[in-house]
């Protein structure tokens, strides 16, 4: 939205917006309850007089119009930030999904930080996002290197196979999500060689180990009737060697020996800001947004 032009806005949105931000009606108008101050003192008092005529006659639709073009604008550099440091993985809900293990380690760190409230504490606890992407990379690090210790014609990997996960030589595929078919399709980028993903895996493990690296790590509210769970990852800046690694790996099909999917951060607006849109007359219809893309 060019910060230019003030959008023209129907009565009823209009008496919307300002109901929205009604509570800063008396920040605005607060020249109006000042202090007359010292009669004697006549300069004194008529710049008052002046100020709060100024007052009286403001008007507050293009203040609070420029207000939300400032938040809205504020929230989209918000959200470009982020896709240089966040990641979402798409998490399925089968038996064999990473999420139920994140699920029950969540409960298991719960506990603990319980059962040591009141107490002094014996040792310093990894905050809980941290903890759970530790987690999520040791158990793609187990199920990776059994894979790698099978041989072509073990079950497993005759099943990785069928599932289009390697090639017969143990190179992982990548893919996409398309928007025309709504589903996840390979690409033609260079497969990579189990070796390669095992020292990747290893790396990853170990540049977790320090719980600083890992800035944000939870679950996002899915939408529809999807059976999948949007989880957003956000790593330090200063982590070069974790943001390189996962940039290497997203749409890599090694993520789903965990039954999930890992992209570049592209989700919309927050919902506050498409709701503010949508005041000013420039947001989407009702019903009409988009859901989130794997």
């Amino acid at each position: 939205m060019d910060s230019a032009e003030t959008p023209s806005m129907p009565g009823r949105e209009t008496q919307e917006l300002l109901e929205t931000f009604a509570a800063m009606a008396p920040l605005l108008s607060k020249a109006t309850q000042r202090a007359k101050g010292d009669e004697r003192d006549s300069k004194k008092a008529k710049t008052q007089h002046k100020l709060t005529e100024e007052a009286q006659r403001l008007d507050l639709q293009p203040v609070v119009l420029q207000m939300a073009k400032l938040l809205i604008r504020m929230d989209a550099d918000q959200n470009l930030l982020r896709k240089q440091d966040s990641f979402v993985f798409y998490m399925q809900m089968e038996e064999e999904s990473v999420i139920h293990i994140l699920s029950k380690q969540a409960k298991q760190w719960h506990q603990e930080m319980t059962q040591q409230e009141g107490q002094m504490k014996t040792q310093e606890w990894k905050p809980l996002r941290a903890t759970l992407m530790q987690t999520m990379a040791e158990t793609l690090q187990m199920r990776l290197h059994k894979l790698y210790s099978c041989k072509q014609s073990d079950p497993l990997f005759q099943t990785a196979m069928h599932h289009n996960l390697v090639n017969d030589k143990g190179e992982f595929f990548f893919q996409k999500w398309d928007a025309s078919s709504q589903k996840l399709v390979q690409t033609s980028q260079a497969p990579v060689g189990m070796d390669r993903m095992k020292r990747y895996v290893d790396q990853l493990v170990e540049t977790l180990q320090d719980p600083a690296n890992v800035v944000k790590f939870h679950a996002l509210k899915a939408s529809g009737d999807q059976r999948v769970t949007p989880w957003i990852l956000q790593v330090a800046l200063r982590c070069d060697e974790l943001q390189t690694l996962l940039e290497q790996l997203m749409g890599c099909k090694v993520w789903n020996l965990l039954g999930a999917t890992l992209k570049a951060h592209s989700l919309p607006q927050s919902s506050q800001a498409e709701h503010l849109k949508s005041l000013t007359g420039k947001g989407k219809s009702a019903g009409k947004g988009k859901a989130h893309r794997r």
